[in-house]
């Protein structure tokens, strides 16, 4: 009988597909090898500033308690770092692809050792800054869903007007704009208060003594994170509040004062409630003028003998030059007789008085003698409408038209 020629490679080839098939059924947890700082007793140690470890924490697991801490999403890992000295310590997770939670810790993690918590800076990767003391541990905790980290801590650098002894000069030509980075701006024990205190950065202002007084403003409108606003005269160490504002313009700060020539003024720019600095945008400029007008009728008018029309005249005075509305309405009564017209015109009131004179005409001719006049003066351009009840004496004149 003729053997089959493939029974033995067969069986040989089915045991090597049952080898296969055995190695791939192991326990998950034979391949699923979490990161060596899964836990926080197993912290990566920040060996050196700057720092920066790339871990795939896919497999990263969570300790029971994990998710009421900062942020949470099942996939943990740990830093560590004990300062030499007293730093500013900046971290971040710029880099990583996944969404990203970033804490940090002055003790065994709890609520209560929770120092900084970041979920999102500006997008789904964090960032945080603190002040390190000498010989205090620190913990950081990143969370998520998983995916590759990319974990950093450097030094942070505070801005140049970080103190008030470097307080940045604002020139007394306005308007002015400034803008910088106040993450890592620090707080001094000697900072005032103003509805907070941290990330504060100062500023001066002085205006010349042979100047007049002028009001200006200053307000934070721009910048991307919530502020306080304060002014203070005085000297160092012995300062006057006189401004202090928050979130007079939605979550940004605005102030306004008269500077006195010659007297020198201290501008603290903060985070509300000791909150997260950020992109800072501080603008100082005049203070609008107020719009103020007022108006006058002079008591004496005029009647054409020829026509029986009626001009009548006054004045406008305002401190900015705009247009204006005048709307009058006149009536008069002889005996039994009534005149009445209305007419308006429109003027340029300029940055001071103009006069101004309207002549009216009626189908029945204006005498002379006394005449009620309504005059009503519209301002379009700053929403304001007033009106006068006054008593014009007409006389006659031969050469009005």
């Amino acid at each position: 009988m003729r053997r089959n020629p493939t029974g033995r490679l067969g069986w040989l080839a089915a045991s090597v597909v049952a080898t296969l098939i055995a190695s791939t059924m192991v326990a998950p947890s034979a391949w699923a090898a979490p990161p060596s700082n899964d836990d926080v007793s197993g912290a990566k140690p920040v060996t050196q500033i700057p720092f920066t470890d790339t871990t795939d924490v896919t497999d990263a697991t969570a300790e029971p308690g994990e998710d009421s801490l900062c942020g949470y999403g099942g996939h943990s890992v740990w830093y560590s770092y004990t300062p030499t000295e007293n730093q500013k310590i900046v971290a971040d997770t710029f880099g990583s692809d996944y969404d990203t939670n970033l804490g940090v810790f002055d003790g065994p993690p709890a609520q209560d050792t929770l120092f900084v918590c970041n979920r999102d800076w500006h997008s789904s990767q964090s960032r945080l800054s603190f002040d390190a003391e000498e010989g205090t541990t620190y913990y950081f905790m990143v969370t998520g869903n998983g995916g590759v980290l990319e974990f950093h801590v450097e030094l942070g650098v505070p801005p140049k007007n970080d103190s008030l002894s470097n307080a940045k000069n604002i020139p007394t030509k306005l308007p002015f704009v400034h803008r910088e980075q106040t993450t890592e701006a620090s707080l001094e024990l000697s900072d005032p208060n103003c509805s907070g205190r941290a990330r504060s950065v100062w500023f001066e202002y002085q205006r010349p003594k042979k100047w007049s007084s002028k009001k200006i403003e200053m307000n934070t409108f721009g910048s991307n994170y919530d502020t306080t606003l304060s002014v203070y005269r005085g000297k160092p160490g012995n300062l006057e509040q006189i401004r202090c504002d928050d979130n007079t313009g939605g979550i940004r700060s605005k102030v306004k004062f008269v500077p006195e020539p010659g007297t020198k003024y201290y501008v603290m720019v903060a985070a509300s409630k000791n909150s997260a600095g950020g992109d800072l945008v501080l603008k100082v400029k005049n203070a609008p003028i107020p719009f103020r007008y007022s108006f006058s009728v002079n008591p004496n008018g005029s009647v054409s003998e020829a026509t029986g029309a009626a001009t009548v005249s006054g004045s406008l005075t305002c401190n900015q030059a705009t247009k204006a509305s005048l709307d009058i309405t006149m009536r008069q009564k002889v005996g039994e007789s009534v005149t009445s017209s209305r007419d308006s015109k429109s003027i340029r009131c300029k940055d001071g008085t103009t006069s101004w004179s309207m002549t009216t005409y009626s189908s029945r001719a204006y005498r002379s003698g006394a005449a009620g006049l309504w005059l009503t003066v519209r301002i379009p351009s700053h929403d304001r409408k007033r009106a006068i009840k006054k008593i014009v004496h007409l006389s006659s004149c031969g050469q009005c038209i």
